[in-house]
């Protein structure tokens, strides 16, 4: 529950964040944040008020990760917006390989945590390391747009119109999902030892 509460209060911040700093650097300090986490969860499996700690704090980087990516992409070069139709594209890629990357990546965490509770978060750590070293090798201005480029373009009234409802329906799905996933990761290891399953 604590990890949810600070994510949303990171996410929404970062968001804030990627619009006055460059958005490489906050993907790059959100990774670094990730990689120091997970090494403190490795070290720390012992000292539960500590690994809570780093359990949360990444979640703090994560805050600072994804709204920074969302931003980037939806720019054509760091600065302009991309035309709707470009950023629908780009946006609903990214969305779906970052579903299959969460996806996996619990798959992979569940499957190596029999082999060592922590060979799961190395993993983790290798895989926010191709991370950083994705970010900066990406071609790309990925800066915060200049005041200018906030504003809303000119749109029709339909187009206005289905964008809103289109946001209610994300946000609605979003959340809705977020609590089903939320019950099974959280409640299923109670779940498992009420069953007597080992």
């Amino acid at each position: 529950g604590g990890l949810a509460l600070v994510h949303t209060i990171s996410s929404v911040l970062g968001g804030r964040l990627s619009d006055l700093f460059p958005r490489r650097t906050l993907i790059l300090i959100g990774t670094v944040t990730k990689i120091g986490c997970a090494l403190g969860l490795v070290l720390f499996r012992q000292n539960f008020p500590l690994y809570i700690g780093f359990y949360w704090i990444s979640s703090i980087a994560a805050g600072l990760i994804y709204p920074s990516i969302i931003a980037w992409l939806s720019s054509s070069n760091g600065g302009d917006r991309r035309p709707v139709r470009d950023a629908t594209r780009v946006l609903m890629f990214f969305c779906i390989s970052w579903n299959l990357g969460v996806l996996s990546g619990q798959l992979l965490g569940g499957v190596t945590f029999v082999l060592h509770p922590g060979v799961p978060i190395l993993f983790a750590i290798v895989a926010a390391a191709l991370n950083c070293l994705l970010v900066v090798s990406t071609r790309g201005e990925a800066v915060a747009p200049p005041p200018r480029a906030l504003e809303a373009p000119v749109e029709d009234e339909d187009v206005r119109t289905l964008s809103v409802a289109f946001v209610r329906v994300v946000w609605a799905a979003n959340v809705t999902s977020a609590f089903c996933v939320g019950l099974v990761i959280h409640l299923f290891a109670d779940l498992a030892v009420w069953l007597n399953v080992h």
